[in-house]
């Protein structure tokens, strides 16, 4: 897309964001100057100084909860100024890599395989990708020690990386120098006994770094529990209910709160961060749009959050039992000292966005559908957030997660 364009899409959404309402003033500032950065650069930069990379996981077999058919994990060139993807190409043939994370220079890829039998045939992997001139290679691959890993997070300081294994236990490995992976110790969580199918024994689902403790979304046992470094015992546990099923959460760190996506109930609960009891209640419980007034645990399963890089405003995913249906997308305000108020909902293209983010620079919504092998990316309202219009839509095979590479911005040439 030529230069003229590019900056025409951004400024035109630049233009909105100052005209919108007085609630976003915290959004405004970070706009202006992330956004006027990058046109400066634009004006006189070289044509990829816009481009960064997206990298995306993926199931590659047939599964009891998807047909996967990818290949491995792909890369494609994504434009911070048009929304535009490239044509993804893979850069290592895993199995099952359904969910990734990279290293802050981009240097270091860590990826899950989904994988694992009860019997033992087959075990979780976690494997190791390095960059160089060449491209990616694989370094190392290690067990998960347990069954199905499906989510891994970096420290902060990115000396430890923590892995969720759905069947069961959460490994945290040391990170070498020459970021290799050791294990340091496998957490086995207490299971809580549930009447629901879903729920017949512990599955974590997510891992996540807070002020040096590490938080972990169990949805078989309808808790997230915190734990604190190289301790295997449980610090706070911070309940969600029967049968709602903790997947995913965001944390609002200025705010010191926990934002946690129940997959079961369709719910999304604000924690304190800072209290002091070993266990903690809901501040907030928002349940989620469903048309009709229906209850939504009878037409959705949540899949995903995110938390917009403005910190005042979240996405949540929620795929379609019938996946003939549609699913839907809500988004939510983040008002301090007030909680979360709903505050948009959007209808989607397909029955299961299995995860949504909102790239670097939160102008865009890019949504993965697992089922109909798509990903999609849509230009934000300034004025709403939802996603309006839709920029880009390309063919990929069973998509699960997203991350990005970092930005390479030019100091002018």
């Amino acid at each position: 897309m030529n230069g003229i364009y590019r900056l025409c899409s951004v400024t035109r959404w630049l233009d909105g964001i100052l005209a919108t309402p007085v609630w976003l003033t915290r959004l405004n500032i970070w706009a202006k100057a992330s956004l006027l950065s990058l046109l400066l650069a634009s004006c006189h930069s070289h044509a990829d100084d816009s481009i960064v990379s997206c990298y995306v996981g993926s199931y590659t077999r047939t599964e009891g909860h998807v047909d996967g058919k990818s290949t491995g994990i792909a890369r494609l060139d994504f434009d911070l100024m048009s929304g535009d993807l490239s044509e993804p190409e893979i850069i290592a043939t895993l199995t099952n890599p359904s969910y990734i994370t990279l290293t802050r220079d981009e240097q270091t890829l860590y990826a899950v395989e989904e994988t694992g039998h009860p019997d033992g045939s087959e075990s979780g992997q976690v494997v190791m990708l390095h960059r160089d001139a060449a491209g990616w290679s694989e370094v190392q691959r290690i067990d998960s020690d347990g069954l199905w890993p499906c989510h891994l997070a970096l420290s902060p300081d990115e000396t430890e990386l923590a892995v969720a294994n759905y069947g069961g236990g959460v490994s945290r490995y040391k990170i070498r120098k020459d970021g290799k992976l050791e294990l340091a110790d496998t957490i086995s969580l207490p299971y809580i006994q549930s009447d629901h199918p879903r729920q017949e024994s512990s599955h974590p689902h997510m891992v996540s770094y807070y002020d040096g403790h590490l938080l972990i979304t169990d949805l078989g046992s309808n808790a997230v529990y915190e734990y604190e470094p190289s301790s295997t015992s449980i610090s706070r546990s911070f309940v969600t209910g029967d049968a709602t099923g903790p997947r995913h959460m965001v944390i609002l760190h200025d705010l010191a709160q926990m934002v946690v996506l129940t997959e079961l109930s369709n719910e999304l609960l604000v924690y304190d961060l800072m209290a002091t009891d070993s266990v903690i209640e809901p501040l907030q419980r928002l349940m989620v749009y469903a048309p009709g007034g229906a209850d939504p645990s009878e037409i959705f399963q949540s899949s995903a959050i995110r938390l917009h890089p403005n910190g005042r405003m979240i996405y949540a995913a929620h795929r379609a039992k019938d996946t003939s249906a549609r699913a839907t997308m809500t988004l939510y305000r983040v008002i301090p000292g007030q909680g979360l108020i709903a505050s948009g909902v959007k209808v989607l293209d397909g029955p299961t966005p299995r995860d949504i983010h909102t790239g670097p620079m939160g102008m865009y919504l890019v949504i993965a559908y697992q089922d109909s092998d798509r990903l999609q990316v849509y230009l934000t309202d300034p004025a709403t957030m939802l996603p309006t219009e839709l920029v880009s839509d390309i063919t990929l095979a069973t998509p699960a997660s997203i991350a990005w590479g970092k930005m390479m911005m030019s100091e002018g040439h």
